[in-house]
């Protein structure tokens, strides 16, 4: 039982850990701490809205070096629902061709602010687990489960 309960908490600290890692890397990529990343306008792009989802998201293609990308973004229903959403720009990253962002979104509406949440959201999730793993007595909760033991295994 405690192997199992070992393995639980390293799959949880890799899990909830490489999310904190991924998200952190797309808030750096998509420009969150500064301008590291040169992004270039897109010549050739095709935008559709799609309101049938919630949240709304823009869906546009573009293509770099005759190769063809598609990416979306989560909007507000009142942006989707814009008559002219062709008047968007879409910048791509230079350096990774396969991060895009529309230029005229703001706020809540853009990539790193998605960033910022899943590194919030990950964050609370890695600090969870690791108070429990640090702090917890566990040979006491597994003795509850398995035996119906409640004595503390810690010394008084």
């Amino acid at each position: 039982m405690n192997t199992i309960i070992k393995f639980i908490f390293y799959a949880g600290f890799l899990f909830f850990g490489g999310g904190f890692v991924i998200a952190f890397s797309q808030f750096v990529i998509y420009n969150g701490l500064g301008n590291i990343f040169d992004y270039k306008k897109s010549d050739c792009f095709c935008i559709t809205n799609d309101t049938t989802t919630m949240p709304a998201k823009l869906i546009y293609y573009y293509f770099v070096d005759e190769r063809k990308y598609k990416d979306y973004q989560n909007v507000s229903t009142e942006t989707a629902k814009l008559e002219d959403i062709s008047q968007f720009t879409v910048l791509y990253n230079a350096s990774f061709n396969s991060f895009s962002v529309i230029k005229e979104l703001e706020g809540r509406e853009t990539k790193t602010w998605d960033q910022i949440v899943g590194m919030i959201i990950f964050g609370f999730f890695l600090l969870f687990i690791f108070l429990i793993y640090r702090f917890a007595d566990m040979n006491k909760w597994i003795g509850v489960y398995t035996r119906g033991e409640y004595k503390s295994s810690r010394k008084k």
